[in-house]
């Protein structure tokens, strides 16, 4: 059954507003991580670099309020949440709507649509979103999301948010180049015969 939370954009910012910038530090700190990290892999898959960077913040959310009285964090079933507040926080990438793209589990589609989670109080429950750019080269924001089941409610952008700091390029791997070479008859046959 859903549990009827409301929750406005003024409530959730006055009620994140006192640990807004140990968030926004924390998660720059782990993107300066993951920018390390990700040189490890020639190509990381979508999943990889949510997961390597999902890993990176959680450490560095711990640390950043681990002992801020009002604060806690929670380590249930697999899942990393911070009460604070009389909220609920998760922390996940996000794509250009502000919606989560991990499997659909039952403690996931309830944590989405409001619903009361065993063993956690009920409380309205957000996402901590950090959007990549396309090619997961660049931090582009840091936002606050509350979500009802796929519709988005509100976005909060948490203060903080800097220019996107974009990932150098790796130089390209000294290959030669490929060339192209069409003989005369090639084209000939593609063409068809001369018509002279």
């Amino acid at each position: 059954m859903t549990r009827n939370m409301k929750l406005t954009k003024v409530q959730a910012q006055v009620r994140i507003q006192s640990i807004e910038a140990q968030l926004t530090a924390a998660i720059h700190a782990a993107w300066t991580k993951f920018q390390a990290t990700r040189a490890q892999f020639d190509r990381p898959t979508p999943r990889t670099i949510a997961n390597v960077l999902n890993n990176h913040v959680e450490d560095e959310i711990r640390t950043a309020l681990s002992g801020v009285p009002g604060v806690n964090i929670l380590d249930k079933d697999g899942r990393f949440l911070v009460g604070f507040s009389g909220l609920l926080l998760r922390f996940k990438k996000v794509d250009s709507e502000y919606r989560t793209r991990n499997y659909r589990t039952p403690s996931s589609v309830r944590f989405d649509r409001q619903e009361r989670l065993p063993g956690i109080g009920d409380f309205p429950r957000l996402t901590v979103g950090y959007r990549l750019g396309r090619l997961a080269d660049k931090l582009l924001e840091i936002v606050v999301i509350y979500a009802k089941g796929r519709r988005v409610d509100f976005v909060l952008p948490l203060a903080g948010n800097a220019a996107p700091t974009q990932l150098p390029l790796r130089p390209a791997a000294s290959q030669p180049a490929r060339v192209r070479v069409r003989s005369t008859a090639a084209k000939r046959q593609k063409s068809g015969p001369d018509q002279g």
